[in-house]
């Protein structure tokens, strides 16, 4: 397997699993945007972590608007 191919497969993987824990909670809760922004800000662990995945979100768009 080359590497190219390998990491794809990761950024599929890691762009994967987020979805994997928000789809159940859409399903549930619907587009909410409240109710998730309120348990986003639930506490410091939740923010840090929210904060983490919009970095990561924004510097992966990042080089798609460069070109």
């Amino acid at each position: 397997m080359k590497r190219k191919h390998i990491y794809l497969l990761l950024a599929l993987v890691g762009a994967l699993i987020p979805y994997l824990r928000f789809g159940p909670w859409l399903l549930e809760h619907g587009l909410d945007v409240r109710l998730f922004f309120h348990q986003i800000h639930a506490n410091r662990v939740s923010e840090f972590f929210a904060a983490d995945v919009g970095s990561c979100e924004g510097y992966g768009g990042f080089p798609f608007l460069l070109c």
